[in-house]
């Protein structure tokens, strides 16, 4: 009997963990559009900037003025697809 309740208890932890294992790789599951609600109320900058370069996956923008001028990408796509767009639009 003892075996039967130890192989029983490890079949179910197994199962278990296997659907607590496919809940959380759901739960990270990201579609990469944000929703209506997330709007940026404390913006950077308030002028508009000077598109500088565009990528396929991006743009490089310059924003502020003497002193206080910087850089701004916006990269989108894969992981790949934005490594790829900041180093072609950083490169100098």
């Amino acid at each position: 009997m003892g075996f039967v309740a130890s192989y029983l208890f490890m079949k179910v932890s197994i199962i278990l963990l296997l659907l607590a294992v496919a809940n959380v790789a759901f739960a990270a599951y990201c579609s990469g559009k944000p929703g209506d609600y997330h709007v940026n109320h404390e913006p950077i900058w308030s002028k508009s900037s000077t598109l500088l370069k565009t990528h396929k996956f991006g743009e490089l923008h310059s924003i502020g003025e003497g002193r206080n001028l910087m850089k701004l990408i916006h990269v989108y796509g894969s992981s790949y697809q934005m490594g790829l767009a900041q180093g072609e639009l950083l490169k100098e």
